[in-house]
């Protein structure tokens, strides 16, 4: 009865979270999907979101976590401020997607040859999908169990990449599949295209993109925590980019991660966590540093257990565990800024 109250209460608190601070629950839900059938991973786990919404100012909200950073966008009828090569190159493209066949027909069929603002493209998004209602969460055809059809599309007001199950068949799914051609094509995000096709905004294609790749599960050979080594940072760079640019972003993005005063494992922490991991749990600690002593009875060797002890789980942790889930997936996109940086000319 105690447990049931208790959930009780953490999902009253879920009760009272705005639709920001529940788009970042199911996020980092999402990554610790496992966890979530003791009512205290899951208590801990508002608590987390709640802390950062509150910390942070509505401005800021485009630096919390998100699927990808939000693109910029420009519109046909721009024509003040500077002229870069990203905003050339990006109005060439849509002009060739402009002209694709299907999209032509797409927005003659369906559209009736006007575009939509974008400040109402989620309104019409959701109207069509209600018409839709009876096929909503259907399974494709051919596809396997449990899978559905998904539109991706981005609003105004949100710097989060919105998806929606929708019909199997339909308009929706049509605007879907239309989509995921175009970003194939053109280097677009599936939720750019869709925002094109339906609006006409021209995504802005940067040089430089930063994304990451999350590896993460359980292992108790960490200490109430997940192996998250195997984790990538993915960099899509145009050949122009300079190398120097590159690594400027690099640097920003690895620090972000693993903190400024990040150092690699030396050898000797090596050595620790590979005797640690190679060392049975059943074994007690004093034999486990007798052992120690012997394989390394000069330099390292130690006289006191509690010493060896910790060193032996910072040396494993560090191995398996450099970073935490939350700081990977929260700060690997905090160079967005950067990340659009003009590359500098060079003769």
């Amino acid at each position: 009865m105690q447990i049931w109250e208790k959930l009780q209460a953490v999902l009253a608190e879920i009760a009272t979270l705005n639709r920001t601070e529940r788009v970042m629950l199911l996020e980092r839900a999402m990554l610790h999907i496992g966890d979530l059938t003791v009512y205290d991973a899951l208590d801990d786990l508002v608590t987390s979101v709640r802390k950062d919404f509150m910390t942070k100012e509505p401005e800021s909200w485009e630096s919390l976590p998100r699927s990808r950073p939000a693109q910029p966008y420009i519109r046909r009828e721009q024509s003040d401020g500077k002229v870069t090569r990203a905003l050339l190159l990006s109005a060439v493209i849509a002009s060739h997607a402009d002209r694709a066949e299907t999209v032509r027909q797409f927005r003659n069929e369906v559209l009736g040859g006007a575009l939509l603002e974008w400040e109402h493209m989620e309104l019409w998004i959701l109207q069509e999908r209600t018409k839709e209602q009876g096929h909503a969460q259907t399974i494709n055809a051919g596809q396997r169990s449990g899978q559905r059809a998904i539109l991706e599309y981005g609003t105004p007001t949100s710097s989060w990449i919105q998806r929606v199950p929708i019909a199997s068949e339909g308009v929706l799914a049509h605007l879907s599949t239309l989509s995921s051609k175009l970003a194939r094509d053109y280097q677009w995000q599936r939720a750019d295209a869709t925002i094109f096709i339906l609006t006409g905004l021209i995504p802005i294609i940067e040089p430089l993109e930063v994304q990451s790749q999350l590896s993460a599960f359980k292992d108790n050979r960490i200490e109430g925590g997940m192996i998250t080594a195997l984790s990538r940072i993915v960099f899509t760079v145009d050949p122009l980019v300079s190398p120097r640019e590159l690594l400027t972003h690099f640097q920003a993005v690895r620090q972000s991660i693993l903190g400024h005063k990040w150092r690699n494992l030396r050898d000797r922490q090596l050595a620790l966590a590979q005797f640690a991991l190679d060392c049975s749990d059943n074994v007690p600690w004093l034999e486990r540093m007798d052992a120690w002593n012997q394989r390394y009875p000069e330099v390292w060797s130690y006289a006191r257990v509690v010493n060896f002890r910790r060193d032996c789980k910072r040396a494993v942790k560090k191995l398996l565990a450099p970073f935490s889930v939350i700081r990977f997936t929260k700060d690997s996109f905090l160079a967005r800024e950067v990340s659009h940086a003009e590359t500098p000319c060079e003769s």
